[in-house]
């Protein structure tokens, strides 16, 4: 049975069984973002997830997006890179302020003071995120600062080897070869 159903603002368009996702369906959310996958009797088999922006996700395994030695945006594997001074500082344009303290997540700004994202547009609190995500924000995302940063050796480390190299590209070389 194909069925189309709206759960609090997300679509949900595909199988049902005994009123439980089953086989192939799409849950498609207010955000523009999308999961497409197969279910068996509401439990989610396997998926992919694709962005606003047309990024798509499969697995965290084979994750390289905005990683080392890579680090650009989607839009900028799609538009290029724009010149110094007019860098992108996230995905979306224009770079959207972050209150003082908090951090961008992306859905919201977290609060570490307190441990809530709330919503950019009207500041309700929209989840709370777990200790593992509290973690993964404060090594991972950007943050309010007025501040210079300063020198981050962690953010150089994979660059460059002892032989001149970028990190990866010897490799590559070695494989053209």
């Amino acid at each position: 049975m194909f069925n189309v159903s709206t759960v609090p603002s997300v679509v949900y368009e595909g199988a049902l069984r005994d009123g439980k996702f089953h086989g192939k369906g799409t849950l498609n959310y207010p955000s523009g973002c999308c999961i497409s996958g197969v279910w068996d009797n509401g439990v989610l088999q396997s998926m992919s997830f694709h962005f606003s922006d047309g990024l798509g996700f499969k697995n965290v395994e084979s994750w390289k997006y905005c990683k080392m030695p890579d680090r650009r945006f989607y839009k900028e594997h799609i538009l290029g890179l724009r010149p110094a001074g007019l860098s992108h500082l996230t995905q979306d344009t224009p770079t959207r302020p972050i209150p003082e303290g908090c951090y961008d997540v992306g859905d919201g700004f977290y609060d570490p003071r307190t441990k809530c994202v709330t919503d950019p547009k009207d500041g309700r609190v929209i989840r709370v995120p777990t200790t593992a995500e509290e973690d993964w924000i404060l090594a991972n995302c950007r943050k309010a600062c007025d501040q210079p940063q300063g020198y981050r050796p962690d953010l150089y480390e994979n660059w460059w080897n002892e032989q001149g190299y970028r990190a990866g590209d010897q490799e590559e070389e070695e494989d053209l070869q």
